[in-house]
């Protein structure tokens, strides 16, 4: 499996605070990579790092063997570098259709507005919003903003997809509908780097988890060895669910 993505070494300081260390890692194209550990850990500020958001104070960021270390992120999104954000944020006045396709637009270069309205209705209906497609952004559930922003995302036409807890506020049949989106997503070959709380998504979805703790990368490996290792135990998961977990005797 080729590398879609390598991290060499990348740190990431806000003044006196150390958000990123040292951290290396390689991503395999078509992999489903979780990225897990405590709130505070860096996790998503090393999405803001790789996307460009925010510049690594130290190290490289490596996207398809060209280095990205330095792109601002409408450059990083038009490499195929798409991502979803935590708090969603619609253009609240803008209908469902024209949130998708704004993303299309900005992606894309040189795409026609009415081919990215064309786009957006695809991934509208992909994601299950085709019916509300000109309703405005204002008058969706969570449940149903979740989803305009992963049909944003996927709008972007990605190689590689950060999804950033996506199922954060979800009740359980949102969470199998949004995991079933997660497999068909990957079934399209899109590298995905799942950052996740809900072990139950990490466990049936990934094919690899990383864990990420005070900024450091404490664990890397496949899901079930990973939730085992007693570093991760104690900084993330807790002794409560390693003793839930436990293999039977």
């Amino acid at each position: 499996m080729a590398d879609v993505l390598q991290l060499e070494s990348v740190s990431r300081r806000f003044g006196g605070l150390q958000a990123l260390q040292d951290v290396s890692l390689k991503v395999g194209a078509g992999e489903v990579l979780g990225l897990i550990g405590p709130n505070g850990a860096g996790k998503t500020t090393l999405v803001n790092v790789i996307t460009g958001v925010h510049r690594a104070s130290a190290g490289r960021v490596v996207y398809q063997g060209e280095e990205i270390t330095r792109c601002r992120p409408y450059q990083t999104a038009r490499m195929g570098l798409a991502r979803t954000f935590q708090v969603v944020q619609p253009f609240p006045e803008l209908t469902v259709l024209d949130n998708v396709a704004a993303a299309a637009l900005f992606s894309q270069r040189g795409m026609r507005p009415a081919t990215a309205r064309e786009d957006a209705r695809e991934r509208l209906a992909f994601v299950g919003l085709d019916a509300m497609a000109n309703r405005p952004a204002a008058s969706l559930t969570l449940a149903m903003r979740k989803k305009l922003e992963l049909a944003k995302a996927l709008a972007m036409r990605p190689r590689l997809l950060f999804l950033d807890e996506v199922n954060a506020g979800l009740n359980t049949a949102e969470v199998e509908q949004a995991m079933l989106a997660i497999r068909r997503i990957a079934e399209q070959g899109i590298t995905i780097v799942l950052i996740e709380h809900l072990m139950k998504v990490v466990l049936n979805i990934c094919s690899r988890v990383v864990v990420l703790h005070n900024g450091r990368l404490i664990a890397d490996g496949a899901p079930h060895d990973v939730t085992r290792d007693p570093h991760v135990v104690e900084a993330y998961l807790g002794q409560k669910y390693a003793r839930m977990n436990q293999p039977a005797a």
